[in-house]
């Protein structure tokens, strides 16, 4: 994968982590699953990306700590098979 594309993985999984505990959320989660939905994938999406803000709010870590950061790895190799 080219250096530009990896990187645009990397800040779109980082910043759809940290909409996972704000406010905008549901709406960063309309559009996230709009767009995987598009490019045919799976069509668990939506559940996947409510799964993973619950594991998130349960592990009470602040944004940008260790437990955030499995998770941005997850779904950067999702955002990446998709770029």
């Amino acid at each position: 994968m080219d250096a530009e594309l990896a990187a645009l993985a990397v800040s779109g999984a980082t910043t759809l982590v940290s909409l996972m505990v704000t406010d905008s959320w549901v709406r960063a989660r309309a559009l996230m699953g709009r767009v995987l939905a598009r490019s045919g994938a799976e069509t668990t999406v939506i559940a996947d990306l409510d799964d993973a803000r619950t594991r998130l709010l349960l592990t009470g870590a602040p944004a940008g700590e260790h437990a955030t950061s499995g998770m941005a790895d997850e779904w950067q190799s999702r955002l990446g098979r998709l770029v």
